[in-house]
């Protein structure tokens, strides 16, 4: 199974289930605000606690489509939340994918010049967000763009 490759970066709690006693070890941080990086959040700390994460083959299906500027937004406030977590080191900057890019970024000394590219590109690459196909390369640079901008 794919997900079991990396077992806690795969983890979402929209369909899990866990042992009290492990709940009462690893519990969800209350004092994030609406992130949507709480479940990595959780998965860093079942990580750090040495919480092994089985994943099973059980899909959930979302039914409603939600519009393109609306998955769009809700992708800005991902990365915003992702933007939390590392400024309150609350998980580690080479745990997620896109941080480890900003780690990159950081170390060559190419942030500045991400950030400043993000800004001439930003509005072409949201139009072609809309498009009948957009391209999921450009989207991971977009979130690492914005997420360069961010403070």
């Amino acid at each position: 199974m794919e997900r079991s490759k990396e077992e806690h970066l795969s983890f979402l709690t929209l369909n899990f289930l866990i042992k009290k006693t492990v709940f009462d070890k690893v519990i969800f941080n209350e004092k994030i605000p609406n992130l949507r990086y709480e479940d990595v959040l959780f998965s860093f700390d079942l990580k750090q606690n040495n919480v092994p994460v089985k994943h099973i083959e059980n899909p959930v299906y979302h039914l409603g489509i939600e519009s393109s500027a609306l998955f769009l937004e809700k992708t800005r406030q991902s990365v915003e939340g992702l933007k939390y977590l590392l400024n309150h080191n609350l998980i580690d900057i080479k745990y997620v994918r896109l941080s480890k890019y900003l780690y990159f970024a950081e170390k060559t000394k190419t942030k500045k010049l991400l950030s400043f590219g993000f800004n001439l590109v930003k509005t072409p690459l949201e139009k072609h967000f809309f498009s009948s196909r957009p391209n999921l390369l450009l989207f991971d640079l977009y979130r690492l763009g914005y997420l360069c901008t961010l403070k």
